[in-house]
């Protein structure tokens, strides 16, 4: 298998992968069209850090999520709801309040 990576030049990088050839024939495998070929160890550090920092973009939506639900959790208790309704209606799944609700 010969894997090959592209990058195109709106900067997405893409890949292809040639397989086995039997016999005495070689294949060239042509860059897509607007794309040139790049080394491997260059896309693949490059997919690495997108990665990264889709998983760091990800972990702080999820913590803006669970702080919004907990202000409206504890907005929702203050207002004198009871815990469970105010737990169903904001998703908030985190501690109980400690003022007894």
């Amino acid at each position: 298998m010969n894997l090959r990576f592209y990058r195109h030049e709106d900067g997405r990088i893409t890949s292809r992968m040639l397989g086995p050839v039997h016999g005495p024939y070689e294949v060239e495998l042509p860059a897509p069209a607007g794309a040139c070929e790049i080394p491997a160890e260059v896309a693949l550090a490059e997919i690495a850090s997108h990665e990264a920092d889709r998983d760091k973009w990800v972990a702080e939506q999820e913590r803006k999520v669970d702080a919004q639900q907990k202000a409206d959790y504890d907005e929702l208790l203050r207002l004198g709801m009871n815990e469970t309704t105010a737990r169903r209606l904001t998703g908030y799944q985190g501690k109980a309040a400690r003022d007894g609700h």
